[in-house]
């Protein structure tokens, strides 16, 4: 049992919960205003969502795809998750507390130095067979575009201090940090860990395929990032590159999935009947997410999405809570690192279709001027009331279980 990582995704679970509670607290504020900071509280969300649960969830997976057991078991390993932690941790209590300010910059700067200690850890200590290399091409590329988003919040007070804190390049440079994170990092990771899971039944997709596949994933993401730009109308150009970018997307995400889809044996080989249906929603999703960008392209589009920004919300609880999260719940119980509960991660699910469906009927009816009947702030209370609760339900089931097989040895 490789025991630092099974800590860690015991505290990334509990990171989980803190976020579930954090939102729950945001949307009882909705409805009857309290002694609390609300942008405050809303960065303590996000931030600890990403770099929190995301991040560390990634990284476990990783490591057991690449990285031997006794390498995981060094005091280098343990030192950078602990830093990490203390880094996490920072950033949690610092953004409750303070929002923006010196000690949320502080471990934030200090979390992205605990990101180059991995990376260089990794590289270092990795060992790739050569039936891995297909799967470790994406794992590469996710652990580069995790390293360049972090050019955004080092950049951040260069162009506050040259353009200002309400210019268009400052909301851009938010953006490019946020685009390289969940399109690129946390997509490509996904990516590599389901071509692994593929290749560990002994299936490889033919080189020249491969290779188009991530020439098209690649530079799309680099492309798309400029669809995040369009809100401020920068011109046609910048239109389309994104829509390039946006196209070449959803044109690789959609020769991805119809490779797994012809090869869904062997997932229902290993995974339970539910754990399928739910991985066939999470693949779904990411077309539906490739699908939304294509429509972001369009100057009339972009400028509804920023101005109604429950079309914003939502799309980011789809990547967050309806693609990442599950995703990460299955492949962490395939690896034996968290059991899988059928009756808490329903709940979960429950709390996330309700948030969406809410969430964007809600912005719908705002931009063709209809009339809201039901109770939109109490509707979100009792979505978040059930992630929160399946969120919970998870961190206290690891609590009680020992973990720590390798996916070497599982798959």
């Amino acid at each position: 049992m490789v025991r630092t990582d099974s800590i860690n995704v015991k505290l990334a679970l509990f990171y989980l919960s803190s976020i579930g509670i954090i939102g729950w607290m945001l949307r009882m504020y909705s409805v009857s205003p309290y002694g609390i900071d609300y942008k405050s509280f809303l960065h303590a969300h996000s931030h600890t969502a990403f770099l929190g649960w995301i991040y560390i969830a990634f990284v476990v997976m990783i490591n057991n795809m690449y990285i031997p057991p006794t390498k995981l078991r060094s005091k280098t390993y343990r030192w950078i998750s602990l830093f990490t932690h203390f880094t996490v941790a920072g950033i949690l209590v610092s953004f409750l507390l303070q929002g923006y300010g010196l000690f949320s910059i502080l471990f934030l700067s200090l979390f992205l130095l605990s990101t180059y200690f991995y990376v260089a850890f990794f590289r270092r200590n990795k060992e790739v067979l050569p039936q891995h290399k297909q799967s470790f091409l994406f794992i590469r590329s996710a652990l580069f575009f995790m390293l360049f988003s972090g050019l955004g919040p080092w950049l951040l007070g260069v162009m506050i201090k040259l353009f200002g804190k309400e210019s268009a390049v400052y909301y851009d440079t938010i953006y490019f940090y946020l685009h390289f994170q969940y399109n690129a990092w946390f997509l490509f990771s996904l990516i590599g860990i389901s071509l692994y899971f593929v290749e560990k039944q002994g299936v490889q997709m033919p080189e020249d395929k491969l290779k188009r596949l991530h020439y098209i994933l690649f530079f799309s993401t680099l492309l798309s990032y400029f669809s995040n730009t369009l809100w401020a109308q920068p011109g046609l150009l910048f239109n389309s590159i994104a829509f390039a970018g946006v196209l070449g997307e959803w044109f690789g995400l959609f020769l991805l999935i119809r490779y797994l889809y012809v090869h869904r044996g062997l997932f229902a080989r290993k995974f339970s009947r539910y754990q399928i249906i739910i991985l066939r929603w999470v693949y779904l999703f990411l077309l539906l997410k490739a699908s939304l960008q294509i429509f972001q392209v369009f100057p009339y589009f972009a400028l509804v999405s920023y101005h109604i920004h429950n079309f914003i919300i939502g799309y980011l609880h789809l990547l967050m809570l309806g693609i990442f999260t599950p995703f990460l719940f299955i492949f962490l119980s395939h690896i034996k690192m968290i059991r899988f509960s059928n009756t808490w991660f329903t709940v979960f699910y429950a709390g996330f279709i309700i948030n969406e469906i809410a969430l964007f009927s809600h912005a719908i009816m705002i931009w063709t001027g209809a009339h809201w009947e039901l109770s939109f702030p109490w509707i979100l209370v009792f979505a978040s009331s059930l992630l929160l609760a399946g969120m919970a339900g998870f961190f206290f089931r690891s609590l009680r279980e020992k973990s720590g097989e390798i996916f070497q040895k599982t798959a």
